[in-house]
């Protein structure tokens, strides 16, 4: 009786649609009518049908990825390749872009620290020779100012805040628009100005 049930129960897993499977079925219609939008020739119909691939998102297969990038670089002219960090189909020339700026704000806040770190020196070190010009064993045991400015942020310093915004706006404006529309993927809850 036992086992009756347990061949019954991998019977009907077998029939059971599962909502992945329905995903990766719809997928695959769609570039399946790339496909042939591409064999009819129309250029309406490709049009529509490579938007549809380029919607997609994740896309569950390695041959659907590969598949839904042939086709969008026959319907485009440009190579595509699936991006597993975006999860999603893009140009295969804007990989590279998207790479570099999945590190931005790791480099703001490398960038904001060496800035502030610079200011704090500059200005230790200028109060420090006029300090040493007046009273050398006061200045060559004064260490809270360089406490409080590492800890605070310098005051010539822009808050951290403004500072970071500044500096990932900067390298946004150096971006054309295709790269910001794909990059802008990685910070959905960051746009800059």
């Amino acid at each position: 009786m036992k086992y009756t049930n347990i061949r019954l129960l991998a019977l009907a897993s077998c029939f059971l649609i599962t909502p992945i499977q329905v995903m990766a079925q719809a997928e695959r219609a769609l570039i399946d009518d790339c496909f042939e939008a591409l064999s009819s020739g129309d250029q309406q119909a490709i049009e529509e049908a490579s938007t549809s691939v380029m919607d997609i998102g994740r896309v569950s297969s390695l041959k659907d990825r590969m598949d839904a990038g042939i086709c969008l670089t026959k319907a485009t002219g440009r190579r595509w390749q699936y991006y597993p960090k975006l999860n999603k189909l893009i140009p295969s020339s804007i990989v590279a872009t998207i790479s570099d700026m999945s590190d931005l704000p790791r480099q703001a806040e490398e960038a904001y620290q060496a800035k502030n770190s610079s200011l704090i020196a500059q200005d230790v070190f200028a109060a420090c020779q006029e300090l040493y010009s007046r009273e050398p064993t006061d200045a060559m045991t004064n260490k809270s100012c360089i406490e409080t400015f590492s800890a605070n942020g310098h005051p010539k310093m822009l808050p951290q805040e403004e500072f970071v915004r500044q500096f990932i706006s900067k390298k946004f404006s150096n971006l054309s628009e295709e790269e910001i529309f794909f990059v802008l993927d990685m910070f959905p809850a960051s746009v800059p100005d």
